[in-house]
């Protein structure tokens, strides 16, 4: 039963990692200038 925890958090863990990379580098090609300011205000917020 802890194996499925720690197997899911290294998971989740590494999918958040994967996101915010591709928030960080690859967003900026795909979405309007608008669109990625609320984007980074997002991220400021938290």
């Amino acid at each position: 039963m802890q194996n499925k925890f720690i197997v899911t958090a290294a998971f989740l863990g590494a999918l958040t990692v994967a996101l915010g990379a591709f928030g960080a580098h690859a967003l900026k090609q795909l979405v309007s200038e608008q669109a990625l300011t609320t984007f980074e205000t997002a991220g400021d917020t938290l």
